[in-house]
């Protein structure tokens, strides 16, 4: 069989009439036990097989159709890592209805999006409309199983609590979405109001919502501090970080712990902590793409064309957090052809908020813009101090590194050699990279690139066929040369990032985790619960499933090394078992 194929009725002549005209070795239809039983010399590798020199791996599918990509690490954290602790904590813990046929449906709808050519983007349009659609339908269920969680630990006049579902304690912002009015002590911002019903009225089926119901919906941050890793904790004045250290001007902001200025069109940040400034931090540039849905395919001698930064305005500046929009201007080819850039070019306006929390060690943005070109590849990048040679990125279970050569540019390989792919500087991760005491974190914008001391995200990679027969970056087509129109991801687009300064690998697993926000809001006079600590951060929490018999954790060693951990779980179960510390 092949990608696509089932195995050949024929394929016991076929192999007969191979065996027939060589002479080397005969081949024998077998089952892979009968295989292995055979292997006599049996080498390990180890490591990860990102090598493209002996076959294809086609890297570009990590930046193709990155919209799906993002609506993939949103729906997946939505559900693994909110709905379904959340709805088992509340079971075990508080004896509320047990949601896991919901959740098994959801992860069912999940899974279909992950056939190979469905995630990498690399089918025709009709299909990942289909693939949005199921993304669309378990989020909405992922949320209605929260909405109902939360219904079902609700009491009347019961006090704001947290529910924090991440393996770290927590200081930070909470964003809150609420009819209700929130104490004084609490500080809160509102930074948004709609028109909509309650949720008590929505997720009470004794009682169904009237047009006369309709009220004020506020979103609230509130900066919190002290919530122990997975707990529920009632906020009461103690848990109000009273202290800002938050400042901001038109072309500065800051807090305790970083700070991003601009300086003659240039943007600069300082780790304050390490007292290390960066200066001409921020790059955004964009170069042709005639490749396809499955790899880059640069054009000979392109000139990437730089943004130009020109304007900053401070957007908020309040005691939770400051704001700043900065705008960027680029002019890109309408399109890409193998004989070169159109001349005919789209102004492109890119806006990006840079975010600051009052006890935030990283900086989020958020970038918006509406993509006009076609055939092009947009790339935000951040200027280090040194050449790289290494990083550290998020794996399925803990971090792997991998090696650069710094100065490797694909453009001085073009063409591929018929047969062959040309090696890219690009890597996938997870949440996130690090090097140099920088880390990235990004929600669904999965590819980074290496270019001497320069971290670069892809924002966009623009194509419009599946797979290009004449693609200058491999040799041989790798699939059917489709034209499909969404590939090009024309209109509004979205990136959603975030930076830090730190090497440490705690840190890195802590901020992410907060980056993705694994917290749930409910009005309960539920008590202050600590479900589980296992007093050792190389221990990560991963799954928190509903069981036949309860309650099922699974855990991973983000170390190099064995860890002993004293498993205090807060509760005294008839039964500890399956328990899986994975290394």
């Amino acid at each position: 069989g092949a990608d696509h194929l089932a195995i050949a009725k024929n394929i016991q002549n076929q192999i007969d009439n191979l065996n027939k005209i060589q002479k080397d070795y005969k081949i024998k239809l077998a089952s892979p036990f009968e295989y292995f039983e055979q292997i006599t010399e049996r080498n390990n590798a180890c490591g990860e097989f990102l090598d493209n020199s002996l076959n294809f791996i086609l890297p570009g599918v990590y930046s193709s159709r990155l919209y799906i990509k993002q609506a993939n690490t949103i729906s997946q954290w939505l559900l693994t890592n909110i709905a379904e602790p959340l709805q088992a904590l509340s079971r075990f813990y508080f004896n509320t209805k047990n949601r896991q046929n919901e959740i098994n449906y959801a992860y069912k709808t999940l899974i279909k999006n992950h056939a190979h050519d469905s995630i990498y983007g690399c089918s025709i349009d009709e299909v990942h409309r289909d693939v949005m659609r199921r993304f669309s339908n378990v989020q909405s269920v992922a949320n209605g199983i929260i909405k109902r969680a939360c219904r079902d630990v609700t009491t009347e006049n019961g006090k704001l609590s947290v529910f924090n579902l991440s393996n770290y304690s927590y200081s930070g912002k909470i964003k809150i979405k609420t009819e209700q009015k929130l104490p004084s002590y609490m500080n809160a911002l509102k930074i948004s109001s709609s028109k909509g019903f309650s949720d008590k009225k929505l997720y009470d089926t004794n009682d169904i919502p009237v047009t006369e119901d309709i009220t004020d919906i506020k979103e609230y941050i509130i900066d919190v501090k002290d919530l122990p890793a997975f707990s529920l904790t009632g906020i009461t004045k103690k848990h109000i970080c009273d202290k800002c250290s938050l400042k901001a001007g038109e072309n500065i902001i800051e807090n305790e712990f970083l700070k991003l200025e601009t300086i003659n069109g240039q943007i600069i940040v300082t780790d304050k902590i390490k007292n290390e400034r960066y200066t001409d931090f921020i790059t955004i540039t964009d170069a042709a793409d005639i490749g396809d849905s499955y790899n880059f395919g640069g054009l000979k001698g392109d000139k990437p064309i730089k943004a130009k930064l020109t304007g900053v305005k401070l957007k908020e500046n309040n005691i939770q957090r400051v704001v700043s929009e900065l705008k960027y201007e680029i002019n890109i080819p309408e399109t890409s052809a193998s004989k070169g850039r159109s001349k005919r070019t789209y102004k492109h306006t890119i806006k990006i908020s840079a975010i600051f929390y009052n006890q935030s060690k990283y900086i989020e943005f958020e970038a918006d813009w509406n993509n006009r070109s076609k055939n092009h590849i947009l790339k935000i990048g951040f200027n280090l101090k040194d050449k790289i040679y290494e990083t550290v990125n998020e794996d399925m279970f803990g971090t792997v590194k991998r090696q650069f050569n710094s100065d490797y540019e694909i453009y001085k390989d073009i063409p591929a050699k018929r047969g062959t792919e040309l090696k890219p500087n690009t890597s996938p991760m997870q949440r996130f990279m690090q090097t140099q005491n920088f880390a990235l974190f990004s929600m669904g914008n999965c590819e980074y690139e290496i270019n001497k001391n320069r971290v670069n995200l892809t924002l966009l990679r623009a194509t419009g066929i599946i797979s290009n027969p004449k693609n200058p970056a491999r040799g041989t087509p790798a699939g059917p040369p489709l034209e499909v129109k969404m590939l090009q991801s024309i209109g509004k687009n979205r990136a959603c990032f975030a930076v830090a300064f730190t090497n440490d690998e705690t840190n890195l697993f802590k901020y992410a985790d907060e980056y993705c926000m694994p917290f749930v809001v409910v009005f309960t006079d539920k008590p202050d619960t600590r479900f589980f600590d296992f007093k050792n951060e190389n221990i990560i929490v991963y799954s928190v499933k509903s069981s036949d018999s309860g309650l099922s954790l699974r855990c991973f060693n983000r170390s190099e090394e064995n860890q002993n951990t004293k498993n205090n779980i807060v509760f005294k179960p008839k039964e500890i078992k399956n328990i899986v510390i994975k290394s």
